[in-house]
């Protein structure tokens, strides 16, 4: 207590978050989307459990609601998987748990291997799912929106039953990468044998057609759900980062870029940055590109702490901070 005392007793934090006025729209829903929805409506009819994975930071704010809709009009089985939970902070599993109450859920982390093994197992409890035929496999679905994990969660799955095949190799591998939209078209993949046979379908990341606050639009910019070139101004992408931080008390930005203390003004903390980065320009002024960029990374790579951005479904609340209409379509 002491030393955050120290960290925090030169600087008064703001409350709320004033959005700035050249805060852009973002519009990003690219052909290959329009048409993985399509596929993805087509095949839902021979698919056993759809699996919708979400980023656990944003739990709400990850989620497609175009897809929601129409898995529930299928009446399709479901199960959300949280997926990242070793970024976000320990607490959100049972701060979010009563949130869902109507659907299975599974706290993950692809690149940890945690709960990995539970998507089979535990979708095949709740659901209570029989296969008519032995000849015919189970069949899951991972739906989800661009980069919170989806291929490494079917690579992870296939690693950790890769023990239940007759053969020794596994063959297919779904494409991995920091880059939102990777995967571009619905691939097929095996994951094991035992305790069923099952069969998985990567589907590309499917942007929300609508984003309604600016909340979720900083938040999914925040986790790089959507191509930075694309998103919003880094340096407001980076303020409305240090207000979330210094909101939740999350100060290990102090220590990680030895910084004098906390401080609420972003044109400090990049300053500060710059200093301790030696980022220049050839003409010495700083390098804020190379702050903004790293203040970014550091926080999707788990390195300023492990930070849930929100625990329930928020809105802006000031009228005057809502975005007329902020679309990806």
């Amino acid at each position: 207590e002491d030393e955050k005392q120290k960290i925090t007793n030169k600087c008064e934090f703001r409350t709320t978050f004033k959005f700035p006025e050249r805060a852009k729209a973002l519009n990003w829903f690219p052909g290959h989307m329009l048409k993985t929805t399509k596929e993805i409506q087509a095949r839902l009819s021979s698919v056993n459990v759809v699996v919708e994975v979400r980023d656990a930071r944003v739990p709400f704010s990850s989620r497609n609601d175009r897809l929601d809709d129409e898995i529930r009009a299928r009446n399709k089985r479901k199960l959300i998987v949280f997926n990242k939970t070793d970024l976000a902070h320990p607490n959100t599993p049972k701060l979010i748990a009563d949130k869902f109450k109507d659907v299975p859920t599974l706290f993950t982390s692809a690149t940890k291997g945690v709960n990995i093994k539970d998507i089979v197992s535990t979708s095949l409890k709740h659901h209570k799912i029989v296969r008519k035929f032995k000849t015919i496999p189970i069949v899951f679905m991972v739906v989800g929106i661009p980069n919170v994990g989806k291929s490494s969660i079917i690579n992870a799955l296939k690693n950790k039953y890769a023990h239940t095949f007759d053969h020794k190799e596994v063959r297919g591998k779904a494409k991995v990468g920091a880059t939102p939209g990777l995967t571009r078209s619905i691939n097929f993949f095996k994951v094991c044998e035992k305790p069923e046979p099952c069969v998985v379908l990567d589907s590309p990341g499917v942007f929300v057609p609508t984003i309604s606050t600016y909340h979720q639009a900083f938040r999914l910019a925040l986790i790089n759900a959507i191509p930075d070139a694309l998103s919003i101004d880094n340096i407001d992408l980076c303020d409305y980062l240090l207000f979330e931080l210094n909101k939740h008390k999350q100060f290990l930005y102090v220590t990680v870029f030895k910084l004098p203390h906390a401080t609420d003004s972003i044109q400090q903390l990049l300053h500060w940055m710059c200093s301790y980065l030696q980022a220049y320009q050839t003409n010495g002024e700083d390098d804020i590109i190379r702050a903004t960029s790293t203040f970014i990374r550091y926080f999707r790579s788990g390195k300023l702490g492990r930070l849930t951005l929100e625990v329930e479904e928020e809105y802006d609340g000031v009228e005057e901070d809502k975005p007329n209409e902020i679309k990806s379509l």
